[in-house]
């Protein structure tokens, strides 16, 4: 079976992350503002774009480890 797409190529895949990508984006640069996260008997004020991005980034990192084959 021969190949039909490049490997640098634009495939559904890389197009659907592109769009994920800028939502995520987006949705970080409307949210600006303080909050306050409490953690383990902590709370910390931080501005809720981190926190968003942080929680973003370990969503992104349990996907990738939980969707690895063995």
């Amino acid at each position: 079976m021969a190949r039909t797409e490049k490997a640098g190529g634009l495939t559904a895949r890389r197009v659907l992350a592109v769009v994920i990508a800028v939502a995520l984006a987006i949705f970080v640069l409307q949210n600006r503002d303080e909050t306050t996260v409490a953690l383990f008997g902590f709370d910390v004020s931080l501005s809720l774009w981190l926190v968003l991005l942080v929680v973003a980034i370990l969503g992104a990192a349990v996907g990738f480890l939980i969707g690895r084959r063995r």
